[in-house]
């Protein structure tokens, strides 16, 4: 087992619909380029963000074919797999292989975690992450550091978690691995402030302002006592953002701000999706010109 290389921004894709609820493909090729300028050291696909429960088999081949295609090899692709089977799952894995994606990212639902990782880890030679997210839907799998650690270890090729608990999961990850293993921080790095302090290797949030998280991970990277203290000034300031984006109108916001960047044309989803009220709108544009003033 050895730590994933790639550290920083790891934006989660989101899908791009039109007002007939189809796929843009023009807006999803914007959102490639726009996460890679902003400063995005890696994309990841099939996300929660990505809607993946929404998506058809077609649909999800063409959406990593695309988002390969525009990438052109400038930063890594990592594809999650998704799917509830893991014999399907190692299938999936084998096909994103082929495909030209870079890592997977096995996200275990029910059953067995540990057989489930290296059952879609066994057809293909690519890194591996986890995606530990026991609070989200669909999900009803715990696995202790320790058994994250043994699976990693088994493996033996580079690893990765995406960490979506309690920022202490962060050290019990990297003690239970004895430092041989990256952990990401999802959640829309709320916790992004106390995951770099534990030793986080970089952040997996949504894609609508990657160069925010960019800015605050380049300057606590910085290493020294002033730039990790300018850092976390940074994150203070994006903080009442970032808590109002976070929670139950999460995807309408991701949406709603890359309309308002240009990125896309609309903010539609397939999912459900909760809508803030009309003054809620008001205060998050308060909000966006607070990040805008403090970051462009």
């Amino acid at each position: 087992m050895e730590a994933l290389a790639v550290k920083g921004i790891l934006p989660v894709i989101q899908t791009p619909f039109n007002h007939s609820g189809e796929i843009d493909w023009d807006d999803l090729r914007k959102e490639v380029n726009a996460v890679i300028a902003d400063g995005a050291a890696g994309i990841v696909v099939f996300g929660y963000a990505t809607e993946f429960p929404y998506l058809s088999a077609e649909e999800s081949a063409r959406l990593l074919e695309t988002i390969i295609g525009e990438c052109r090899r400038r930063v890594p692709v990592i594809s999650s797999v998704t799917a509830m089977d893991a014999e399907q799952a190692k299938k999936d894995a084998a096909r994103y292989q082929d495909m030209g994606a870079d890592a997977i990212m096995t996200l275990p639902r029910s059953g067995n975690p540990g057989e489930y990782i290296r059952t879609a880890a066994s057809a293909v030679t690519l890194p591996v992450l986890v995606q530990y997210a026991p609070g989200a839907p669909g999900v009803s799998v715990t696995m202790s550091a320790a058994e994250i650690a043994a699976v990693a270890a088994g493996l033996n090729r580079p690893f990765g978690v995406k960490s979506e608990v309690s920022v202490e999961f962060i050290e019990e990850l990297i003690e239970a691995s004895k430092g041989r293993m990256s952990v990401y921080v999802g959640m829309q790095g709320i916790h992004m402030r106390e995951a770099l302090e534990r030793g986080a290797s970089g952040i997996m949030p949504g894609c609508s302002r990657v160069y925010v998280y960019k800015k605050i991970f380049d300057e606590y990277a910085r290493g020294s006592k002033e730039s990790k203290e300018k850092a976390f000034e940074l994150f203070d300031g994006f903080f009442p953002y970032l808590r109002t984006f976070h929670g139950q109108f999460e995807m309408f916001w991701e949406k709603y701000v890359l309309a308002k960047r240009g990125i896309f044309k609309t903010g539609v989803c397939r999912q459900p999706v909760a809508r803030p009220e009309p003054e809620a709108a008001k205060d998050f544009e308060r909000l966006c010109e607070t990040v805008d003033a403090l970051f462009l």
